[in-house]
């Protein structure tokens, strides 16, 4: 007997799962995103994702990425962006599996 599931409210557990587990699970959330990505591209329904930052981040929980803002300079000369030492910065110290998926 086939069964048919709803790819969106997998998504939708998937990301509640990356966001609110237990720091510690970080092989746990690789597997989980490497399940949902695999799914996603079978159904041609992956749209990317993002990282979650400190203001989105649940209490206590590591984050995704780091919100680095741009200098005066860096706004007014974005050519001028020093992006290996920006990249390097927004991901210093966080969790990369700390992610959603559009």
């Amino acid at each position: 007997m086939r069964k048919t599931v709803d790819v969106q409210k997998i998504k939708e557990f998937v990301n509640g799962l990356l966001k609110s587990s237990h720091n510690d699970a970080q092989g746990y959330r690789n597997g989980i995103c490497d399940v949902l990505e695999e799914i996603l591209h079978k159904t041609d329904n992956y749209q990317g994702f993002g990282y979650i930052n400190q203001a989105n981040a649940d209490e206590g929980q590591t984050w995704g990425i780091n919100n680095v803002p741009m200098t005066e300079h860096e706004k007014a000369y974005p050519c001028s962006l020093d992006y290996s030492s920006s990249w390097e910065a927004k991901f210093a110290g966080t969790d990369r599996t700390r992610r959603f998926y559009y």
